[in-house]
């Protein structure tokens, strides 16, 4: 501590410097239960400044907020905002199920904290097409996991499959062909018959031998 710094007291310190720029530390590493909460730190110079901040004990993350997911046809976007980390690092997964299951399942790729407020997405992919499917943020830390609140779900597409049209064209043809095939049998009939000679013997002469 400087010469030109008072000792710090509980619940209000002042400390007077004489140098024209200096970044001064105050650390605490054993705080009781009664010294968690608000804190305002002011600087008094030529100008004032003055920060606010909230000492809170080390807990598991805080649930992530605005969740929200869109499908494609196998695979989802899951989009967050990332929350306070208990005062430890945090990081998060995906853990989603189909409508059709009992439990969920927990998404392999793993995103690292980018800070408070920062907005984070991961695909999840290897989805069955034409699905409805629920979806879950997890932020994890060593003190513990939360899940989000919000469950947003969506239903993923599907491949429409080509259905086959009939030929008309070929079913006409085959028509008009086969109609044309009797026509020509029914006239080689006609033929055949105006030129066959019927023989009948209506009595037979007895004096012929």
């Amino acid at each position: 501590m400087n010469k030109n710094e008072t000792v710090p007291v509980k619940n209000y310190t002042t400390m007077n410097v004489n140098e024209s720029l200096i970044q001064s530390t105050f650390v605490n590493n054993k705080i009781s239960l009664s010294e968690y909460g608000n804190y305002t730190a002011i600087a008094i110079g030529e100008k004032t400044a003055m920060i606010t901040f909230i000492i809170r004990p080390q807990r598991k993350p805080f649930a992530p907020k605005d969740v929200r997911v869109t499908c494609e046809i196998h695979s989802a976007n899951v989009i967050w905002t990332s929350n306070l980390n208990g005062g430890s690092t945090q990081n998060f997964s995906i853990k989603y199920k189909s409508l059709n299951d009992r439990n969920y399942q927990e998404y392999k790729k793993v995103a690292l904290d980018q800070g408070k407020g920062h907005k984070m997405n991961v695909t999840v992919d290897n989805l069955m097409q034409a699905s409805e499917y629920v979806f879950v943020v997890i932020a994890r830390n060593n003190f513990g996991a939360t899940d989000s609140t919000e469950m947003p779900n969506c239903t993923t597409g599907y491949i429409q499959t080509s259905v086959q049209k009939p030929n008309i064209g070929g079913i006409i043809g085959g028509t008009v062909g086969g109609i044309f095939c009797i026509i020509l049998v029914l006239i080689f009939i006609a033929i055949n018959r105006k030129y066959q000679i019927n023989c009948v013997v209506s009595e037979r002469n007895p004096n012929l031998r």
